[in-house]
């Protein structure tokens, strides 16, 4: 994994167990965005995954998931961590089908921006990117000492 210098980016893991990723994410104000950056988080999925999951795909009595299509063109489903499940359970339901409903009824949340230390959204220059969530999970399940098919999620 290809890590970033401290002065680039400023939400590395942290080895003192604090979070300032999660930090950041606590203080989106937008509801239904604040639970796309936690399942960015605590799944590792790309953005488009978390942008096309319908409710369907979640089966909580088992916990799992199923990606009708990863980075890799294939489907998968996979086990889902407490905190993940308890995301998806506490994630407003404004739409039957798509889990996380966009501004505009019908179509999924849009806008693969960045986050800001003030979890405001912004096009460049924000502390926290999509992508840098996979990393942060991949961190996490290493860290944990999980196998190496979770941490590659994708």
């Amino acid at each position: 994994m290809k890590g970033y210098g401290a002065r680039t980016r400023e939400l590395l893991f942290d080895e003192a167990k604090r979070w300032p990723t999660l930090d950041a994410i606590s203080k989106v104000p937008n509801l239904p965005r604040h639970a796309v950056w936690l399942a960015l988080l605590f799944t590792g999925f790309l953005m488009r995954n978390i942008c096309e999951l319908k409710w369907s795909d979640i089966d909580f009595d088992k916990r799992m998931l199923t990606l009708g299509r990863m980075k890799n063109g294939q489907k998968r489903t996979l086990p889902l961590s407490d905190i993940a499940l308890d995301v998806f359970r506490q994630t407003p339901r404004t739409h039957d089908v798509i889990v996380f409903e966009g501004r505009h009824y019908g179509k999924p949340i849009a806008g693969r921006r960045q986050i800001h230390k003030d979890g405001n959204d912004v096009n460049n220059g924000g502390v926290l990117r999509p992508h840098d969530t996979r990393h942060r999970f991949s961190s996490a399940v290493a860290k944990a000492g999980l196998s190496g098919p979770v941490a590659q999620i994708g």
